[in-house]
């Protein structure tokens, strides 16, 4: 069955803008409408949607940052996540200064990377407070169940605070050497319910389906409501920087 659609009138003239009708007796001038079957509109329709999809197509093609990342997920036990916290105070210069040694055991995290353009990957960790550990050889049992139990209540205060995390919401690459990238990542520490921007200076290796990140960075306890433990009368404490590492590997899902 033929379908057609348009409007007809006398007095038609033609000009530049197309066919013209005028009445004359109201007056009008109506431009005439072309008449098309209905199949001839479907296919009309559907060249107007494949332009569309071609022009979608060339933009994800030209703006890289568009382009579906990767996701890779951290493997927390091919991993290696340390805190440093060095000693202060009077007692701390006769060869009691030397660093805690804490041990993070247990972590999840995830990378967005955008091979294409990995200045807009993300970055998001999230450490369970109540897994760190201290690793202090030095130290007699009894000394480091001390310091382990101070820490627990008093420096993290688990039973408030169990997780922190971090999300990044900048990458910049400052060297690049194959698979091999230097740069500086930014993003938002959250440690005690108390969150801060922080930097971190980090390498980036992507080989085949895994990545890794490896880097060492400080943050001030006090920013985040961290307090500084002591012995011995206040003769030796905690600094107030605390110092992190970690090389984390992530595989391709």
């Amino acid at each position: 069955m033929f379908e057609a659609i348009g409007v007809f009138s006398l007095n038609t003239q033609e000009s530049d803008s197309g066919s013209v009708t005028y009445d004359p007796y109201y007056g009008l001038q109506m431009v005439e409408a072309h008449v098309y079957s209905k199949q001839t509109l479907e296919n009309r329709l559907k060249m107007r949607v494949r332009t569309i999809i071609l022009c979608l197509a060339l933009v994800l093609a030209l703006v890289p940052g568009l382009v579906e990342a990767q996701r890779y997920e951290v493997m927390s036990a091919e991993s290696i996540f340390k805190v440093g916290v060095g000693k202060a105070g009077l007692l701390s210069v006769f060869g009691a200064g030397h660093k805690h040694l804490i041990e993070v055991r247990s972590f999840t995290g995830n990378v967005n990377w955008n091979k294409d353009n990995p200045e807009v990957s993300r970055f998001v960790m999230e450490v369970d407070a109540n897994s760190l550990a201290i690793m202090d050889e030095q130290l007699s049992d009894d000394d480091r169940t001390k310091i382990q139990a101070d820490m627990e209540s008093k420096a993290l205060a688990l039973e408030q605070y169990l997780a922190i995390s971090f999300e990044s919401n900048a990458l910049q690459l400052l060297r690049t050497n194959g698979s091999a990238m230097r740069g500086e990542l930014t993003g938002i520490l959250t440690l005690r319910s108390i969150s801060r921007a922080i930097r971190i200076p980090l390498m980036i290796q992507v080989e085949g389906s895994h990545l890794r990140v490896k880097g060492v960075f400080e943050i001030k306890g006090r920013d985040f409501g961290v307090e500084q433990i002591s012995a011995l009368w206040g003769a030796v404490k905690t600094k107030n920087e605390i110092e992190v590492s970690f090389d984390i590997i992530a595989a391709h899902k």
